[in-house]
């Protein structure tokens, strides 16, 4: 995949690895294995939070927005300031 995207002229400098583990922390790849795998840095890790996912999903608000203090919303943070410093 990486090589396919070299090919298109997105080199290391332009893009980002984030891992996104939507199952339980002792059944995925540790952040550290998925950068060994994959020989790229992670710049973000998304954990999973289906309780936190699912009481915004009902209030019909961003989770970000339900709990603007989780970890999830700090990971969004961490994600959007990645994307906008490489605008």
């Amino acid at each position: 995949m990486f090589h396919d995207l070299e090919e298109m002229g997105i080199g290391r400098g332009r893009r980002q690895v984030v891992l996104v583990n939507r199952v339980r922390s002792d059944i995925h790849l540790s952040w550290s294995q998925v950068q060994e795998e994959l020989q790229e840095r992670v710049a973000v890790s998304f954990t999973p939070a289906p309780e936190l996912l699912y009481q915004a999903a009902i209030r019909n608000m961003p989770a970000v927005l339900y709990q603007s203090e989780s970890l999830t919303a700090q990971q969004f943070g961490k994600l959007s300031k990645l994307v906008l410093q490489a605008a």
